[in-house]
């Protein structure tokens, strides 16, 4: 009976850990802009500044980013949906090393977390306007 029911926690703990799908990096989090970012071009020029990142450019609402940062080379683009913005992390080549992920996620939840204080600075000021 214990063998049997512990063949049953193993199988379905084995289906449901399957079925997950696609999980969410921490940095493609998307910042809420709450109605308060109105220049969504200006916000993310100061976010790349900020972060060090170069912005590149956009089209169809979404804006690439590049950073080198030691043999790093990573792109990134933030996709604007309705109310939010999302970083998405587009390529990452290293030049004579093997990427490490660590690295990577490190350098993308900056630009992340300077993207959300951007947003925070823009809802502070527009309730010191109002």
């Amino acid at each position: 009976m214990t063998k049997l029911l512990s063949g049953l926690v193993v199988l379905s703990a084995l289906v449901c850990g399957g079925a997950s799908g696609y999980e969410l990096q921490r940095y493609e989090n998307p910042v809420p802009m709450g109605g308060y970012v109105k220049d969504v071009p200006e916000l993310l020029k100061k976010t790349t500044q900020r972060a060090k990142w170069k912005l590149l450019g956009s089209q169809n609402g979404e804006y690439l980013a590049s950073l080198l940062y030691k043999k790093y080379l990573l792109e990134a683009e933030f996709v604007v949906v309705d109310d939010a913005i999302t970083v998405k992390l587009k390529s990452v080549e290293c030049e004579g090393c093997k990427v490490k992920q660590s690295t990577v996620d490190k350098l993308m939840i900056r630009l992340r977390r300077t993207l959300a204080y951007e947003v925070t600075v823009e809802a502070r000021d527009s309730f010191r306007n109002f």
